[in-house]
């Protein structure tokens, strides 16, 4: 997979490249191949910091990015990129004018996934779970009990960070509409 960078991206792109770059990397964890998501995850990491500057400047979500460098550097081991993705997500959150990206959700996907990758950092699946909870809840408000699409039927970030969980070897299950059981069967 070639992960374009800013520079060959129209601007429109730009705006919407680190979201579907998260997404990328949600979707390879959940295929389980492991060499998709080396590939995947490592093209996100070698997105530069000026693509947080075009959506700043856009109109677009800086938390797309922060969302997607976090993501991409947990499931890959990079626990010091993503502690740092995590100080800049914190940042960005206590400032007075945050506005979520996913609007009349308090928290949407962002502050939960911080929570589930300190739990991930720690080996705290108490704290993954609940923060995978959160998701779930969030993802149940914005679809508000009438899925509109098929990325609303499952809560592929929620699932992901359960992937992750298990590769960590933790023990996270919950149980929800927007999870498939067959993440939890044995044997898998």
């Amino acid at each position: 997979m070639t992960v374009k960078h800013k520079e060959v991206l129209e601007r429109n792109a730009v705006l919407s490249a680190t979201q579907i770059y998260g997404k990328a990397v949600q979707y390879a964890l959940l295929s389980g191949s492991s060499e998709c998501l080396e590939e995947i995850a490592t093209g996100v990491l070698d997105l530069d910091e000026s693509f947080r500057d075009v959506l700043d400047e856009g109109g677009g979500s800086v938390l797309s990015y922060d969302d997607a460098e976090l993501l991409a550097a947990v499931s890959l081991g990079e626990d010091e990129i993503a502690r740092n993705a995590i100080e800049r997500i914190r940042s960005f959150e206590s400032d007075p004018s945050y506005d979520s990206y996913y609007s009349g959700v308090p928290d949407g996907h962002t502050g939960p996934l911080v929570d589930a990758s300190i739990g991930l950092f720690d080996g705290d699946a108490a704290a993954v779970t609940e923060a995978v909870e959160k998701m779930l809840d969030a993802h149940d408000a914005e679809v508000d009990g009438e899925p509109r699409g098929s990325r609303e039927i499952v809560d592929h970030a929620a699932a992901a960070v359960i992937v992750l969980a298990r590769n960590r070897g933790l023990d996270v299950t919950v149980e929800s509409e927007y999870v498939p059981d067959a993440l939890f069967d044995e044997g898998d």
